[in-house]
């Protein structure tokens, strides 16, 4: 039924440890992680690793369904355990590990092929409490970074990004299996990898918002392809209304200000820095009416979020007069 948007709503989809089930699997299909997982996927600095294979399989199946079969929502993948944790230990705190070597090189190598605007990493995982075992357990971040986006999303809008200290926290974790400081943080982020840091008084936080898009556009961008996700699916519904009327230019125009304020209510809530709707004789020929089809251009420059903050201090000579500087 989900294949379908027309039976059920998604907005994100997450792996929720998914993956890492996949390939750590036993004989029998089955997984434990009480139970020693197979040391040799603790190694992943080649990336020719057989578990990097059989991660990619469910990031693979994930990242088609969102972008290939539904086109209308976004998923969260979580990165193998065994980058973060050996057992229930970190692996950022074994002796002799370096962060280089024993995270940043194995989600390097994890991530390799991967390339979708459809879907984003989050590098971390999180100790959090189990009533149902009565137990603190690691978690897979991608549930936690979903639940942040609905709040988000209810607090804002889809378009702003879901990150940073006003929209970023995390609630509920206890510990993460790696902080990283803040060049461990720009070297992840060179590799689309969104970081997750405990911030001493300021609690736990994402601080990343990448698309694991290798190209760089306004698509590797979460907040950007959410608001045409958003969109795309707010106009899909105002448009199916028009399937099978007349094509003339009292429909265009109808069409038009039916869908209109759909994009001046993102230009007011600050997703769009300005649209423009074409749908009249511009782009409706007679041989695309002929063709038996109405088009809709829709034009749009995305709001860019301010991931860096650039603060230039400059020592001036008493009587310098600023606007002169300026």
């Amino acid at each position: 039924m989900v294949d379908n948007p027309d039976n059920v709503t998604l907005d994100i989809v997450t792996d929720s440890g998914l993956s890492t089930i996949h390939t750590n699997k036993d004989g029998n299909g089955q997984f434990d992680d009480l139970k020693r997982l197979d040391p040799s996927l603790t190694v992943l600095s080649n990336p020719d690793n057989i578990a990097i294979t059989t991660w990619l399989e469910v990031y693979n199946v994930l990242t088609s369904f969102v972008s290939d079969v539904r086109k209308d929502c976004f998923a969260i993948v979580d990165p193998l355990r065994q980058v973060f944790l050996r057992g229930n230990s970190k692996i950022a705190e074994r002796r002799g590990t370096s962060f280089t070597e024993g995270i940043y090189v194995p989600l390097k190598n994890l991530l390799t092929t991967c390339d979708s605007n459809y879907t984003a990493v989050y590098g971390n995982w999180l100790l959090g409490s189990s009533v149902a075992l009565d137990r603190k357990i690691w978690l897979p971040a991608s549930g936690a970074v979903a639940a942040m986006y609905t709040k988000s999303d209810a607090a804002t809008q889809p378009w702003f990004a879901p990150a940073g200290f006003t929209r970023g926290s995390l609630a509920g974790v206890l510990d993460l299996a790696c902080n990283p400081n803040q060049k461990q943080r720009d070297n992840l982020y060179t590799i689309s990898v969104n970081p997750i840091v405990n911030f001493p008084g300021e609690g736990i936080v994402v601080f990343g918002q990448k698309t694991l898009q290798l190209k760089p556009t306004a698509f590797d961008r979460i907040n950007v392809r959410r608001l045409f996700l958003a969109l795309e699916r707010a106009t899909t519904k105002g448009l199916k209304y028009f399937v099978f009327e007349p094509n003339t230019a009292i429909t265009r125009t109808r069409l038009l200000n039916t869908i209109t304020p759909i994009f001046a209510e993102a230009k007011r809530t600050q997703g769009v820095y300005d649209y423009m709707v074409v749908c009249d004789e511009r782009n409706n020929t007679p041989d695309s009416i002929d063709r038996n089809e109405l088009i809709v251009d829709i034009y749009i420059k995305p709001v860019k979020a301010a991931e860096f903050i650039l603060v230039n201090f400059i020592a001036t000579r008493t009587g310098q007069d600023f606007s002169e500087l300026i």
